[in-house]
């Protein structure tokens, strides 16, 4: 039986963590440097060579070797702009792709569908009704509309 051949993969280029340790007093020190700015950048034009489908924030952060709350509060820290940028760009490349290939039939529809809920989409439907069956009305023009018709039919 011939098998598929797979290329072996690339070797990852670490980063050298000893000479960007920066404290803030508290904790252990981040591993957050110009490097991981770098090799985050790189996921994003390289995520499908990492055997990844889809980008993600969790495929990211086993690609940079931290946590996925590491990444989340890299990007709500205020002194790391451009990170938050990157974490969204992940979830927008996320989104767009489940929807095209769900939509499409490269994705399984359930699967895509578990996805997108994480973008906001949901399946279910919203139905209001009172109990008596009846159904109301109503619409408010503001003061200036209903003068204005008032005048109108005095005339």
């Amino acid at each position: 039986m011939a098998g598929k051949k797979t290329q072996p993969a690339k070797p990852k280029k670490r980063i050298d963590w000893t000479s960007y340790v920066e404290r803030d007093g508290v904790g252990r020190p981040s591993k957050y440097c110009p490097e991981i700015v770098e090799a985050a950048t790189a996921y994003l034009e390289q995520f499908e060579e990492e055997t990844d489908e889809v980008p993600s924030v969790v495929g990211l952060a086993l690609r940079l070797e931290v946590s996925a709350d590491t990444l989340y509060n890299w990007a709500k820290d205020s002194s790391k702009p451009e990170f938050f940028g990157i974490v969204q760009r992940v979830l927008d490349l996320q989104h767009n792709i489940l929807l095209k290939n769900g939509l499409n039939g490269q994705y399984n529809a359930s699967i895509a569908k578990l996805m997108l809920t994480k973008h906001g989409y949901s399946d279910k439907q919203e139905v209001d009704q009172n109990v008596k069956g009846e159904m109301s009305h109503q619409v408010n023009y503001g003061d200036a509309v209903a003068d204005a018709l008032k005048n109108k039919h005095k005339k």
